[in-house]
């Protein structure tokens, strides 16, 4: 079985966090959540001063913490390494999001705005959301 995974050469990132939007846009979170964000880091000191940037995404971890403190075992892991989410099963602890060390989980309830193509629409939300927890196919060009 494949096993999935990115490659993000940091040597080339410029920290212009195209990919935190473009990622946004691709699962229409909600204003405050933001499943790619790429933290910005002074390193050094003038004059050897220069900016170090990490995105901070959901790792699928091989011995993923988050699911393991999940109470319900909403968060499972899939045999192509992909940690996938049942929303249905969870009831909103939070333990996921206190036992990922990379802060790809997030919790948000309620009405909840997103976006759309060029619109926006209330979706019934509850639960947790990491990284890519639904991966999409897509046909090839």
């Amino acid at each position: 079985m494949p096993r999935w995974g990115m490659v993000i050469d940091l040597t080339k990132c410029v920290g212009c966090d195209a990919c935190t939007v473009a990622c946004k846009l691709e699962n229409r979170t909600p204003g405050d959540i933001w499943y790619a964000p790429v933290v910005h880091e002074e390193e050094g000191t003038y004059p050897n001063a220069r900016m170090v940037f990490l995105p901070m995404l959901c790792m699928h971890c091989e011995d993923a913490p988050c699911a393991k403190a999940c109470p319900t075992l909403a968060l499972k892991r899939r045999p192509d390494g992909i940690i996938m989410y049942e929303e249905e099963k969870c009831y909103g602890s939070r333990a996921c999001v206190t036992a990922c060390p990379y802060d790809a989980a997030h919790f948000f309830e309620g009405e909840q705005e997103r976006m759309g193509s060029g619109l926006e629409f209330k979706h019934r939300r509850h639960g947790k959301s990491c990284g890519v927890i639904r991966p999409q196919s897509r046909a090839g060009p």
